[in-house]
């Protein structure tokens, strides 16, 4: 069986080997094809991240859509939740996001965002993975049918502006800290914190190519967390390399995850009425401890498959407005169609003010359920029995109290296996015990 070339998230991998040029340049024609018919010439925004192989797959998949007869515009290095955003700003058919998001530098990949500014559906990715696979034999367009280039560095100042202006309040006394991963924020954050007159310092903002995520950024709180302490700062707010995701460190330098930042804005939102359906979305990763925080506030709780791309499904579908993940996607329909890390920021900081709250008291919220994450390592191709034979391994170790979740990674050759319990001591013992050796043969040997 042939391997799908969409993950969870789009396309990603390493280039040269799962992501190479001709793959996208097939991409962009399959996408012109798709989504630019009729007479008129289609349109298709893009913007990149900061990796050293961001701008040749930006001229690959530009040299393909415009080979079809459809015109590009470049809104330079920019987040993604700007693709999704700025579609209807610039009246484009598409956006393309040129990202690995919180991946190391040799890996890139392709988001993709329909007119509506939601990613594409797994049966729409898998319509056009069938076009990418027969579009390196589709006849290119001549003479004044081929498409044209041209940038917008205009767009990056739309963005800016929709950000900024959800900050409702007075923050002079404030010191923040932000940590750009060395990603597509580097720019634009700065402009916004600027913008709205708050006492501030960037970090990780010096890409170099090879520097985004690396010890720095949402995956890696350490830089952050030692520099909002020693420094003595109020808050501090940590993206990946495309910064669809929102890491917060608290003025003791404690980390205040996703799970927690959907508990303090769902009880914000619902205090206001401006929770819809008095509803959160979330996935099986989410913490039972803010499940139960959510029903004592009398708010429901829906569980989706993992992905900030299934949450907005969910969202969409059923009139919700709100929902994210622990990984820190968080979700604010009202705003944006998916998850933005510039956004959640503003929207902590409203609500921190408002309520006069330090960050460190968001984490007093709820009790979080112990939790233990192993990561197993593929080394080649499974078959889908595997899963099952990892989850009988790890339902001798628990208990029905007990919640384990087992998944493969879809942006990594990996196998996530997460298991919440109320016994710390069952989740040491368990731990130490992998920690001897997480690899796929040892954890299918032993129990």
């Amino acid at each position: 069986m042939k391997k799908r070339i969409f993950g969870t998230d789009g396309i990603r991998g390493i280039v040269g080997n799962e992501i190479t040029f001709n793959l996208v340049m097939n991409l962009g024609k399959a996408l012109a094809h798709k989504v630019c018919v009729g007479p008129k010439k289609g349109k298709i925004l893009i913007v990149k991240d900061t990796r050293l192989s961001s701008d040749g797959l930006e001229a690959a998949v530009t040299a393909g859509i415009c080979s079809m007869g459809s015109d590009v515009i470049f809104a330079g290095i920019l987040p993604t939740p700007a693709a999704c955003f700025l579609i209807k700003e610039s009246n484009a058919d598409a956006s393309i996001s040129i990202s690995a998001s919180h991946n190391s530098f040799e890996f890139n990949g392709i988001k993709i965002f329909d007119k509506r500014g939601f990613k594409l559906n797994d049966s729409l990715e898998d319509e056009l993975e069938e076009i990418i696979n027969k579009a390196s034999n589709f006849r290119e367009c001549q003479g004044d049918k081929v498409g044209v280039l041209c940038y917008e560095k205009s767009l990056m100042d739309n963005y800016v502006s929709h950000i900024a202006k959800n900050f409702k309040v007075n923050t002079e006394n404030l010191k923040i800290a932000v940590d750009c991963a060395n990603g597509s924020s580097f720019i634009c954050a700065e402009k916004i914190f600027s913008k709205i007159g708050i006492n501030f310092t960037i970090l990780n903002n010096k890409p170099n190519g090879k520097n985004i995520n690396d010890a720095c950024g949402s995956t890696d709180l350490s830089c952050l967390r030692k520099f909002v302490v020693e420094n003595k700062y109020d808050l501090g707010f940590a993206y990946d390399g495309d910064a669809d995701r929102c890491m917060v460190v608290s003025e003791s330098g404690d980390v205040i995850d996703g799970d927690n930042i959907m508990a303090f804005c769902a009880y914000e939102m619902s205090k206001e009425n401006n929770l819809a359906k008095s509803c959160v979305v979330g996935t099986p990763m989410s913490n039972l401890g803010m499940i139960e925080f959510l029903k004592s506030k009398n708010i429901n709780f829906v569980e989706t498959k993992v992905g900030d791309r299934y949450i907005s499904e969910e969202i969409i579908s059923n009139g919700y407005n709100f929902g994210g993940e622990q990984s820190g996607h968080i979700i604010f329909k009202d705003f944006n169609q998916t998850g933005d890390g510039l956004l959640t920021s503003i929207i902590i900081l409203n609500n921190l003010v408002k309520n006069k709250m330090k960050a460190s008291e968001i984490l007093s919220m709820f009790s979080k359920t112990p939790q233990l994450l192993i990561n197993i390592k593929l080394e080649k191709e499974y078959s889908e029995n595997l899963l099952v034979d990892i989850r009988q391994k790890f339902e001798t170790m628990i208990d029905k109290n007990d919640k384990l979740f087992i998944r493969k990674s879809g942006t990594e050759s990996l196998i996530r296996v997460m298991i919440q319990s109320y016994d710390k001591d069952k989740l040491k013992h368990i731990d130490n015990f992998y920690k001897k050796d997480q690899s796929l043969e040892f954890i299918l040997k032993n129990q």
